[in-house]
């Protein structure tokens, strides 16, 4: 009986012994493989960038920066906020640079404020940031025939009110 049970012990040491051997070995070729698998990428980007003349892989890095850019979000955001009063006017995009400006005109400061909030609630991380706001204002003598161009925006009734307010929004 004394002979089984070491004999028992025995095995169960070798076989304990022989797992771990098993294990080391394994994560050993584990490591090995990762290292071949970089090598093999790298060797195929060199390749691949041999292949490539310098002005398409500037062009390709360029078409990735524009398809990177979140252009939809940026606009979505600024179509879903209606305040009275406030329109855009214009969206210049720098997709290259990731960056874009919004001209805003407003019928007043505080209209201008509400849409400045509004704009700030969409929005998780925050992206808009005011970069410049001015007060618009008619000269005096400036004519008001039908000829001149004109600036207005609309208030909630549809009322054309004067645009007393512009202001750049940069996207960053």
């Amino acid at each position: 009986m004394w002979v089984s049970c070491a004999a028992l012990t025995i095995t169960a040491a070798y076989l304990g012994w022989a797992s771990w051997q098993v294990r080391v070995e394994t994560e050993r070729l584990s490591r090995e493989n990762a290292e071949l698998e970089a090598k093999v990428s790298q060797l195929k980007a060199r390749k691949q960038a041999e292949l490539l003349p310098q002005p398409y892989l500037e062009a390709i890095a360029d078409m990735v920066a524009i398809s990177q850019f979140p252009l939809d979000s940026a606009l979505r955001v600024l179509e879903s906020i209606d305040v009275p009063g406030v329109r855009v006017t214009s969206l210049t995009v720098n997709a290259l640079e990731g960056s874009g400006t919004a001209v805003v005109e407003a019928s007043s400061a505080e209209a201008l404020k509400l849409f400045l909030e509004r704009l700030a609630e969409q929005e998780t991380v925050p992206r808009w940031e005011l970069q410049s706001a001015s007060s618009v204002k008619r000269a005096v003598g400036e004519r008001t025939d039908s000829a001149a161009p004109k600036s207005i925006v609309s208030d909630s009734a549809g009322n054309e009110l004067p645009v007393s307010m512009r202001a750049d929004l940069v996207w960053r």
